[in-house]
């Protein structure tokens, strides 16, 4: 897109080798490969005079995960604006908001628990102790969107409420 529209160069970056192979292929199939290069490595090992001749005016990046701050986002957009971008660059995403609610499931809670396991035709394969299947264990994480749970499972306490907004171009975070 950004050759499309009349860049000079573009560098990406993909520390996972499959994918920056998989990204050489595409750019190659549609005729940039002389514009587009692809550096094996994550942002943060990128050094300029070594991997890119210049600083960069624009930043383009997918590098969120569902929570926002996972994938270590503000470390790596922290690092290149001290090491990778011009002083008045672009940055998209700019900005972004973290959003909190908080819900009640029995049926997300029962994550958290071992219970016995049956076969398809509820043949029971193995039967756990009670002590087992009392303990409460940590709450584990789950990439969960609520969109893709039924409202019949979970009852909403509070309306989604923002939390923190940050700024991308400057690395700022302001907390509501």
């Amino acid at each position: 897109m950004a050759v499309r529209h009349g860049a000079d160069n573009v560098v990406a970056c993909e520390a996972f080798n499959p994918m920056g192979e998989c990204a050489k292929k595409v750019i190659n199939k549609n005729g940039f490969s002389g514009k587009i290069m692809v550096i094996p490595k994550r942002s943060t090992d990128i050094k300029i005079g070594v991997d890119m001749d210049f600083k960069a005016n624009i930043l383009v990046t997918e590098l969120f995960d569902t929570e926002l701050i996972g994938e270590g986002a503000f470390g790596t957009f922290k690092n290149a604006h001290n090491n990778l971008l011009e002083k008045d660059c672009i940055v998209i995403p700019h900005n972004a908001t973290m959003y909190v609610q908080v819900v009640e499931s029995p049926f997300i809670n029962n994550w958290n628990r071992l219970k016995d396991v049956y076969d398809e035709e509820s043949v029971l394969l193995l039967n756990l102790p009670e002590s087992v299947k009392n303990y409460k264990s940590t709450a584990a994480v789950h990439d969960l969107q609520f969109n893709n749970v039924d409202k019949n499972y979970f009852n909403t306490i509070i309306s989604p409420k923002p939390i923190s907004k940050s700024c991308f171009s400057e690395i700022f975070v302001w907390h509501y």
